[in-house]
């Protein structure tokens, strides 16, 4: 089904995690490619729209969303998408549709496999005659930006471009925001903190201390005393919650906190940060193809799966880890929460990466 004549659209469908979206982008860049001579379309979560509609494909209009919700479950291809190829990344499992050349299933995961999914991907588009697009990041990077490196402004335009100056608001229950300015005396652009202590570049470190799964978090005490760490270097950590941290009234102590109110403007952070550190979480994943450098810290899940792009990785080298390829659901049901293999990944450690990272961008 994937002859030029054989259909006269395409569908390209994920509602995935960010994480998961993300490394689907590549395949979907792709496919709106070979077959850009029909209409595509995409149907994904609201937040996610603009990563489809920035390659020219169109959202999915109601009717042919009514036809997808049909597909599920239906013992027969709908009639509202007799000529429509029907694109679905995923995980493990085939979705339950009707065996049919117009539904394409590109399997992310495999079992006993750690290649990363868009390599798998594009391993099932090439098996079907499908060249994948090489050049995906640089594209990614071409539509979406990537780090500004504020010391080449000028101190004036450098002060005004800094998207955390008076930027840090409060959304729901995380309290009173404390500026990021006030973490140490702020000298002109590049001097920060005490006197002779010389920091070029952006001064914002990003700390991510949520996951998509409990049992994939560091340790908040962790994450606050590598914040006093950066700060004592001159540097200003800022906590970024996203809408379950937010939710639960995470409670990141005094340090600076921000709680982007859609991915634009995660992203706009982002390009204006010195570094970031994180666990294996979405957000880590969009700053990696950023080019923004960073450490990801990994417990039960394994960096050559999952590992975010260009992230420097830390691990407590447990013999048991990774135990999961896919953390929904439950898994390591004897494990605590954070599990030892995250709690074992040391604040020194996690910092020493960190300054490496730093000053290799």
């Amino acid at each position: 089904m994937t002859d030029k004549t054989d259909f006269s659209r395409i569908v390209f469908e994920h509602n995935g995690a960010l994480g998961d979206m993300l490394a689907a982008w590549p395949a979907a860049l792709t496919l709106f490619h070979t077959f850009c001579h029909v209409p595509c379309f995409f149907r994904t979560r609201p937040g996610h729209a603009p990563f489809f509609a920035a390659l020219g494909a169109a959202a999915c209009p109601p009717r042919m969303g009514q036809a997808l919700d049909a597909l599920y479950g239906a013992d027969r291809w709908p009639p509202d998408l007799a000529e429509t190829l029907v694109i679905r990344p995923g995980l493990f499992r085939r979705p339950d549709v009707p065996d049919d050349p117009r539904f394409l299933f590109l399997p992310g995961v495999v079992p006993g496999r750690l290649e990363p999914p868009h390599a798998l991907y594009r391993e099932s588009l090439a098996a079907r005659g499908i060249p994948w697009r090489d050049d995906w990041l640089a594209v990614f990077r071409d539509r979406f930006g990537g780090r500004t490196p504020l010391a080449t402004l000028g101190r004036d335009r450098a002060i005004a471009a800094h998207p955390f100056r008076g930027a840090i608001r409060t959304i729901g229950a995380i309290g009173p925001v404390t500026p990021v300015g006030t973490v140490g005396p702020v000298g002109p652009v590049g001097t920060v903190g005490p006197v002779g202590t010389e920091k070029s570049g952006p001064l914002a470190v990003l700390l991510f201390p949520g996951a998509g799964h409990v049992k994939k978090t560091w340790p908040m005490a962790h994450f606050q005393r590598v914040a006093s760490m950066l700060a004592k270097t001159g540097l200003e950590p800022v906590f970024v919650l996203g809408p379950a941290e937010v939710e639960r009234g995470v409670d990141v102590g005094p340090w600076p906190r921000l709680a982007p109110g859609n991915l634009m403007d995660l992203m706009a952070a982002m390009r204006h940060a010195r570094a970031v550190l994180g666990a294996d979480c979405g957000p880590m994943h969009l700053a990696g193809l950023l080019g923004i450098p960073g450490v990801s810290v990994f417990g039960p899940t394994s960096p050559r799966q999952w590992g975010p792009l260009g992230m420097a990785v830390v691990t407590a080298d447990m013999p048991c880890s990774p135990c999961v390829q896919v953390t929904s659901g439950h898994f390591a049901t004897h494990c605590p929460v954070p599990p030892p293999c995250l709690t074992g990944v040391g604040v020194e450690q996690a910092f020493a990466a960190l300054d490496r990272v730093m000053e290799l961008g």
